[in-house]
């Protein structure tokens, strides 16, 4: 039986402010949910409160069925945005202290930070100081030292700040390969791309409430399709469209691709022409809203 997160109704206040109202949700085993908001909006929050930092007002975490606060804290692993590393200590010397912090043996905190040190591609460093580092390379240290004890449920704040397109590479490999262990995941990030290349499911949250979860593909299919992409000859495509709807038929000489807002024509009856007429359409696509543009119109709405 898969073990899983849950979250039921989360509700915080600091004073008057109402910082989450109602913060629901769940992530299976192995599955990863992706938390987006704008700051301020009450991720930091609740995370904390899945941590058992704070203490929620109203609402209850459950791991496996029972109160997360109730399990090993060596069940979940925490990134932090903000840095957590001791700047004048050695790498290797403070990983294995993070390692022992979590109920590991000297010789199995030892081993684990050598094989994540290798992992990252940072064993020449072992020995340097966490400040000389770059600040790309504390990042690495700050997430092994998140996952050195082979946590259940790993919370990731901002994984990727910092980071170079290489690095990101490397992270979002050893991201996935958490995940085929079986690693239960919930990460926060500003940069939605990341969220959608890695997430099985994703929460918006904004000004206190979640205003949209679910499966990330269904929230994708369920919105309407925004543009038709097309890889044909122009002219012959023109040649099927109304005056009006030649004016919005966009091409990019660059990539070959012609788009057209999906609201100005039927897009099967515009397929069924090009067939008919024997036109060699290279591609025909509906394209969907990105998490992107949910984002945008979930926060824009509730301004």
């Amino acid at each position: 039986m898969k073990m899983t997160l849950e979250v039921k109704g989360l509700r915080k206040s600091y004073g008057n402010k109402l910082a989450i109202d109602d913060i629901s949700f769940t992530i299976p085993e192995g599955q990863v949910f992706g938390l987006l908001g704008l700051n301020g909006a009450g991720k930091s929050t609740t995370i904390r409160i899945i941590l058992d930092i704070l203490t929620a007002d109203k609402g209850e975490v459950l791991w496996n069925g029972t109160p997360a606060r109730k399990h090993p804290k060596s069940t979940f692993g925490y990134l932090p945005e903000e840095r957590g590393l001791y700047p004048n200590m050695r790498v290797l010397d403070e990983l294995i202290l993070f390692g022992r912090l979590q109920g590991l043996s000297k010789q199995d905190a030892s081993a684990s930070a050598n094989e994540w040190i290798e992992r990252f591609e940072i064993p020449h460093y072992a020995k340097n100081t966490v400040v000389e580092l770059s600040k790309g390379n504390q990042q690495k240290i700050q997430f092994i030292a998140a996952v050195i004890h082979n946590p259940k449920v790993i919370i990731l704040d901002e994984p990727f700040s910092g980071l170079d397109p290489v690095n990101t590479s490397l992270f979002k490999s050893v991201f996935l390969d958490l995940v085929k262990t079986g690693a239960t995941i919930l990460f926060s990030s500003h940069q939605l791309a990341h969220v959608e290349e890695l997430s099985d499911a994703v929460g918006i949250i904004h000004q206190s409430k979640m205003m949209v979860q679910g499966n990330l593909n269904d929230l994708i299919s369920a919105q309407s399709p925004q543009t038709i992409r097309i890889r044909a000859d122009e002219a012959a495509v023109r040649s099927k469209l109304t005056p009006n709807t030649k004016e919005l038929l966009q091409s990019d000489k660059r990539t070959g691709t012609l788009t057209l807002p999906a609201s100005a024509v039927n897009p099967n009856d515009l397929l069924r022409q090009l067939v008919d007429a024997q036109i060699d359409v290279a591609q025909f696509e509906l394209v969907r809203p990105t998490l992107n543009d949910i984002f945008l119109e979930k926060v824009g709405k509730s301004e």
